[in-house]
């Protein structure tokens, strides 16, 4: 056990020892019992109507004098009086007043795959009438923090079992009071400590802690009590909220910025500091998922960002929520949906001890809007950055099946022009033609492809036909793709909707598994079967743009197409063997295709590729002319962004980067 450990542990027993075994309460608590006796009659009646609901409904009687029923699988919100605002963390709901800062203290989880679920020990939540410092909170919990003379700070925390056999019971089941601090206890802050400890249904043991400074004002001591007072709890000792993820499950709290109902659901906007270096924006949800994240780099903050307002979407059939991070320099934000709707939104500043003078802005558009973005601008009104964003719904134009998976074509419409966008249901995509055409074109400004896709993302059995979308012209009355090895795929393609000005239509390609290089001549006709015009077409792993057919001599562009061979059938391999080159070598190479003769020496032979594999995600392959010159192609990270060169490569690592030409 390291010392930091230690003293974490050290510190939970202190709190746990703390909160329990109160004396009896003071005046104070005394006068607010005494307030709410009144009602007594009352909730009497409206608990056992809701005792009897119970069994029906399927649902727990929650917290208090306003008896929430809380269902099993949804986040609920408590009551909020005039003033007050309310956000549901992963373990508790609370109401507090606006203008203050709620943090989610609990645990981050880890980026990667889930690790065994355990119930966390210690801060949960803390609220303060003043900025907690962000990267040093939770405060008041390890060192003597000094609060500002007029703030206000709760926290509340769990413990477990056995952190709680340290120290006295707690004082009883959920709700209770706040109390004074024992005598023979020392606060870790200065102030007027108070103290609590209770038990919920779901078995967790909960302690909450208040401080106050001398000059704290009377309304903001009785606002930190109601927000106490006004706690729910999840009916399970599991979290109701999805907890943020960060890299190595390193990162500041995370303060909620507000919340927003998404139909049924609640979403909490969240933003923490991750890994001391990153500003992150993100969503907790109670569906059991968030989503992560929209951020900028902050440490060190050597350029200015490419875009003032970065976006993302957070999409259910019951609604979209879109947010994001907004640059100092943008005036005024608003949303464009997929309608053309423009949605005016205020941006919410962070808490100046973040760091950041970037700010946070959100809406929430009807129905389920994937091309929802969000766009700047500045003083003047002219939109800041290059964003894309739609000026119109999607329009499907075809739908089918492919080896029992359901595809869809739509036509899509943003500030770049018209496009067209194909899914694989379940599994994705992609598309094509970011523009309209131009006069005299032939095909769109460019062709979109989503790669190999597996049936139930399961990598063992065969791909789905690799899909190629775009524009045409309208003259066009048929497509055909022309592979470089003289195969020939017909297109299908689809006429526009009336009402769309360009001249165009749309085109389809299913490339069969079989083929490992998708690369050759996409070829329009018209009606009488005249030739149109053609455009050359590369999607495979390390593809050969057309400057460098044009200029490559023979010999050489030999050695090049040979190497991109290997590198679809390396990728085939890495795809279908667990995401990794290890195996890969000539008897596995061949078995894929035969194409091309494999060898795994240092050095690069005429007429065969050499294979050397650096690990799992490394991979070196060169080849070389009959005169000896020698062509390499480098995966440093996985069959992405092959790097090019002219040396002789040792291991993925060592391409010079200087292309082949």
């Amino acid at each position: 056990m390291n010392d930091i450990e230690h003293e974490l542990r050290e510190m939970f027993a202190r709190r746990e020892v703390d909160v329990a075994g109160a004396p009896p309460p003071s005046d104070g608590v005394v006068r607010r019992t005494r307030r709410r006796q009144a009602a007594v009659v009352l909730l009497t009646t409206v608990a056992v109507v809701a005792l009897a609901l119970v069994p029906i409904l399927g649902a727990r009687l929650g917290h208090g004098d306003r008896q929430h029923l809380v269902p099993v699988d949804r986040a609920v919100l408590p009551d909020t009086p005039p003033g007050f605002t309310a956000a549901a963390l992963p373990f508790a709901s609370i109401a507090y007043p606006e203008g203050w800062y709620l943090l989610d203290t609990s645990p981050l989880e880890w980026e990667g795959p889930a690790r065994p679920y355990v119930v966390p020990s210690g801060p949960i939540l803390q609220l303060a009438n003043f900025d907690p410092d962000l990267p040093r909170a939770p405060k008041c919990m390890l060192d003597p923090d000094s609060l500002p003379q007029d703030g206000a700070l709760l926290t509340v925390g769990i413990t477990t079992p056995e952190g709680a056999a340290v120290s006295e019971p707690p004082s009883g089941p959920w709700p209770v009071e706040l109390g004074p601090l024992p005598a023979n206890r020392d606060p870790v802050c200065a102030g007027t400590t108070q103290t609590a400890a209770w038990t919920v249904p779901s078995g967790l043991i909960f302690w909450a802690t208040a401080q106050h400074g001398p000059d704290a004002s009377e309304a903001d001591i009785e606002a930190l009590e109601e927000a106490f007072s006004s706690l729910v709890f999840p009916p399970t000792d599991r979290p109701w909220m999805s907890q943020v993820a960060a890299f190595q499950g390193q990162g500041t709290p995370r303060v909620i910025l507000g919340t927003e109902h998404v139909g049924s659901r609640v979403s909490e906007i969240v933003a923490y500091i991750q890994n001391s270096k990153a500003l992150v924006v993100g969503v907790s949800s109670d569906t059991g998922t968030g989503s992560c994240c929209v951020g900028r780099v902050i440490q060190p903050r050597t350029e200015k960002p490419d875009e003032p307002v970065s976006s993302t979407v957070d999409v259910t059939p019951d609604g979209t929520l879109v947010y994001g991070d907004v640059a100092p320099e943008v005036a005024r934000v608003e949303i464009r949906t997929s309608s053309g709707d423009a949605i005016p939104v205020t941006p919410v500043a962070l808490p100046q001890s973040l760091g950041v003078d970037d700010r946070v802005a959100w809406g929430v558009v009807p129905g389920g809007d994937e091309h929802a973005t969000m766009i700047g601008f500045d003083a003047n009104g002219d939109i800041l950055g290059n964003p894309t964003y739609p000026l119109g719904p999607d329009v499907t134009l075809g739908t089918g099946e492919n080896e029992g998976a359901s595809w869809t074509l739509t036509l899509t419409h943003d500030n770049l022009g018209y496009g067209v966008a194909f899914t694989y249901e379940g599994l994705g995509g992609g598309g094509g033609s970011g523009i309209s055409l131009r006069h005299g074109e032939v095909f769109g400004g460019g062709m979109g492809s989503g790669g190999h896709w597996y049936p139930g993302h399961d990598e063992t059995k065969p791909p789905l036909p690799q899909e190629i979308t775009g524009l045409v012209t309208a003259d066009a009355a048929r497509v055909e793709y022309e592979l470089t090895d003289g195969t020939i795929i017909e297109a299908h393609v689809y006429e526009m909707p009336d009402v769309l000005e360009a001249r165009a239509k749309a085109f389809l390609v299913f490339v069969p598994n079989d083929v490992l290089v998708v690369a050759g001549d996409m070829v329009a006709y018209d009606s009488n079967g005249e030739e149109l015009g053609r455009e050359y077409t590369d999607f495979s792993p390390i593809f050969l743009w057309p400057k460098l057919i044009a200029q490559a001599t023979p010999d050489a562009l030999a050695v090049m197409r040979d190497l991109q061979v290997a590198g679809a059938v390396a990728v085939r391999y890495y795809e279908t063997h667990g995401q990794s080159f290890l195996g890969l070598d000539p008897e596995t190479a061949s078995a894929i295709s035969d194409a091309v003769t494999y060898n795994a020496f240092p050095s690069a032979v005429r007429g065969e590729v050499s294979l050397r594999v650096t690990g799992k995600d490394g991979l070196a392959i060169s080849s070389a002319t009959p005169n000896g010159h020698v062509y390499s192609a480098c995966f440093e990270s996985g069959p992405y962004s092959a790097v090019y060169c002219q040396n002789d490569p040792a291991d993925a690592n060592s391409c010079s980067n200087d292309g082949w030409l």
